[in-house]
Order: structure tokens, then C-alpha cells, then sequence
């Protein structure tokens, strides 16, 4: 009958250990031998390649019209750059930025002297537009991808639209009204 024995790892009885042949458990002088697996022939693996996507694109700056001018806005139409709360007069009501996220949000609170208004925040430059009508009432509208161009919107009877235009290169939003 045959006994094998296999295994992995090392001895630390620098091989003078063993079993006699007669079974009492003592030493018999004679090195015992040693099991090793035999080298691997295959090559080592390399990790697969890790991608990194390309940063995306940053969004070209916008230059506001009318600059940090607020006033321009009276008659409810102007384009303007914001970088910090502000409150700026528009045609029959006031608009209060309430905070700016530089490249990412604009806060605002709009309250009309004849009634109406409302509040929100204003992110992507995508050309979503903030609809606000002076009787009371609003709206918005909502566009696909933050990438995207915000082509102005056109003027509506009795409405004030409101639209982040883009990010100029200091970081402030332009926001962009149009009054019908």
C-alpha cells in the first residue's frame, strides 16, 4: 500500500523530522523529502486596461449683453451676468437671486406687484425657460442634455421669461429675461 502526501508550504524543522519506519514517532536520522509543486509554465496575466473617460468638454463662456448693468432689466428684457445674491428690478415685479453656484445653479425668488410670481433654481444651460405670466400662473420648460445651446426664447404676450443663459469665464450666471 502507498501513501502520498502532498502539500504546500515549508518545514521548520530544517527537514530532520520524520517518522521511523517502525511507527514509534521518533526521528530516524534520515531527511525526509519534500513535495514541491512543480513551476508554473503559463505566463502571468495583466490586469485588463483600465479606460478613463475623456473629461467632457467645458462649456464655452457666455458673455452677458448688458454685463452686471441690472438696470438694463427694467423693462424686462436683458441678459446679465450674476455672481452673487442680488436684487434686480424687472418690469412690474422684482427678482431676487437668492444664490449662485458657480457652473452649476442659480437660486431665485420673483414676486410681480399686480400678484404672481414664484421661485426656483435655475441649472443647465441646456435652454430651459422659467415662464412667469403677470396675471398669476407659471410654467417651464425643459430641454435634453446640459449641453446644448440656449438659443433665446421668444417673447410672449403678458409673460416673463427667465433663462440661464450660460457661465462667463469669471463664473457668474448669465441669465437671460425676455417680456412680452
Amino acid at each position: 500500500m502507498a501513501l502520498l502526501v502532498a502539500g504546500c508550504g515549508s518545514s521548520s524543522d530544517n527537514g530532520a523530522s520524520g517518522n521511523s519506519a517502525s511507527g514509534k514517532g521518533k526521528p530516524s536520522g534520515k531527511p525526509t523529502s519534500k513535495v514541491t509543486a512543480p513551476a508554473s509554465t503559463s505566463k502571468p496575466v495583466d490586469p485588463p486596461a483600465t479606460s478613463t473617460p475623456p473629461p467632457s468638454p467645458s462649456p464655452t463662456p457666455v458673455t452677458a449683453s448688458d454685463g452686471r448693468r441690472y438696470s438694463a432689466c427694467a423693462d424686462g428684457t436683458c441678459e446679465v451676468a450674476v455672481s452673487r445674491p442680488v436684487r434686480i428690478a424687472v418690469e412690474g415685479g422684482t427678482l431676487s437671486v437668492t444664490k449662485v453656484k458657480p457652473e452649476d445653479s442659480m437660486g431665485f425668488e420673483l414676486t410681480f406687484a399686480s400678484g404672481g410670481g414664484g421661485s426656483g433654481t435655475l441649472k443647465g444651460t441646456c435652454g430651459a425657460v422659467f415662464t412667469f405670466y403677470r396675471g398669476g400662473g407659471a410654467g417651464a420648460s425643459s430641454c435634453g442634455t446640459d449641453t446644448s445651446a440656449a438659443t433665446p426664447p421668444a417673447p410672449e404676450p403678458g409673460a416673463l421669461l427667465m433663462q440661464l443663459a450660460g457661465w462667463n469665464s469669471d463664473g457668474a450666471a448669465v441669465l437671460r429675461l425676455v417680456s412680452g
